[in-house]
């Protein structure tokens, strides 16, 4: 947050829209979601790879804007967030 305007739209390396309220970072629910989501899967067993082919499977775009999704991705998101 060093160096950050609050209240003021940023895009960070996730490809979702990511605001600064008072109390810090607001997340939309849709990342919220499918974040949620992905660890459910990954608690039931699931590899990176594997989530990510669901995630290609349902259409949903890549923080690169891609169809195309990989397990680093899935791994870097779910260890962020």
């Amino acid at each position: 947050r060093f160096g950050m305007k609050r209240d003021v739209a940023i895009r960070g390396r996730l490809g979702f829209e990511v605001r600064w309220g008072p109390k810090g970072r607001i997340v939309p629910r849709r990342l919220k979601a499918l974040v949620s989501w992905m660890a459910k899967l990954r608690a039931k067993g699931l590899s990176y790879r594997e989530i990510a082919n669901r995630l290609e499977g349902r259409g949903v775009k890549a923080p690169s804007g891609q169809v195309k999704w990989y397990g680093c991705t899935v791994r870097s998101i779910l260890i962020r967030n």
